[in-house]
């Protein structure tokens, strides 16, 4: 099977790589788990762990209000550059938007509270020797790194109650199942984030944290379906796009592309469980 996940990627314009661990009996599936490549926003997991951590030590109040100013207004993805200045609102209400909206403006000034040192010992302190955020240095953009195998095995610290308090993880993974960017991971998946909102019981919950920018595509998540222990899975694909014109030549092939090998992944380890019908990227990619 992974010969037939992999193939997907052949023809692709680019470096990829997939990483999956079925957490009820250790099984993995993979190619290029190792290849450290750029993460983007998938990142800010380890600035909602070091948040946490610190919460948990009584070093950090969530519920502390701060006022975001013109100047903490960045561009990219995210709300709270649309929205007044001087807004208050409190540290908690920041961590959701950094990973429900991957809100940058409240992801820098998150970065600015916690200290680039703190986020990056989160990985280091969990033996991820290849996961960090490398700040702009010399003329060169800020960027993030990682592997599949180490965005998987962040996930894993927080799905298992390692990453933090079991408190704390909990709301953790309560603010990934709100995630708004559903088009890697989730985009072939039967997802219905409100259904607990109506009183539903999801077929399938995700919880997942993507990134994506100019060359960049990626994504961690947990899968869950019921009485089924969570299939956790990390896609990433890192591509030349010098042409900021053209961002979106590849920007959505690379995005259908995690997503039909998230979902073949899934249709291997856990047969049967999704019948909803999907167009793999190699069948329905455009010349």
């Amino acid at each position: 099977m992974i010969n037939k996940i992999k193939d997907q990627s052949q023809d692709f314009p680019g470096e990829c790589s997939l990483f999956a661990l079925d957490l009820h009996n250790g099984q993995e599936l993979y190619f290029n788990q190792d290849a450290v490549l750029n993460i983007a926003s998938t990142y800010k997991l380890l600035s909602l762990i070091c948040a946490y951590q610190k919460a948990d030590s009584g070093d950090l109040d969530l519920s502390k209000v701060v006022t975001i100013e013109q100047k903490d207004h960045k561009p990219g993805s995210g709300i709270l550059h649309e929205l007044a200045h001087d807004l208050v609102i409190t540290i908690r209400d920041l961590l959701r938007l950094m990973i429900i909206m991957s809100d940058n403006a409240a992801a820098i000034y998150l970065y600015r509270m916690l200290g680039g040192n703190s986020i990056n010992a989160v990985a280091a302190n969990l033996g991820l020797k290849n996961t960090a955020f490398h700040p702009p240095k010399d003329g060169n953009k800020a960027w993030a790194s990682s592997t599949a195998r180490e965005l998987v095995l962040l996930m894993r610290s927080i799905i298992c109650n390692e990453a933090a308090s079991t408190t704390s993880c909990e709301e953790m993974r309560s603010i990934l199942s709100r995630q708004f960017y559903m088009d890697q991971i989730g985009r072939f998946l039967p997802i219905y984030p409100y259904a607990s909102d109506l009183g539903l019981t999801p077929r399938v919950t995700l919880r997942c944290k993507g990134g994506f920018g100019i060359g960049v595509r990626c994504d961690v998540g947990s899968v869950e379906f019921i009485d089924n222990a969570p299939l956790l899975i990390a896609v990433i694909c890192n591509f030349k796009q010098n042409d900021p014109t053209k961002y979106g030549l590849l920007q959505e092939p690379a995005s259908i592309l995690n997503a039909t090998m998230a979902r073949m992944t899934i249709d291997a380890m856990r047969p049967g469980l999704i019948d909803l019908p999907y167009i793999p990227y190699h069948v329905g990619k455009r010349e």
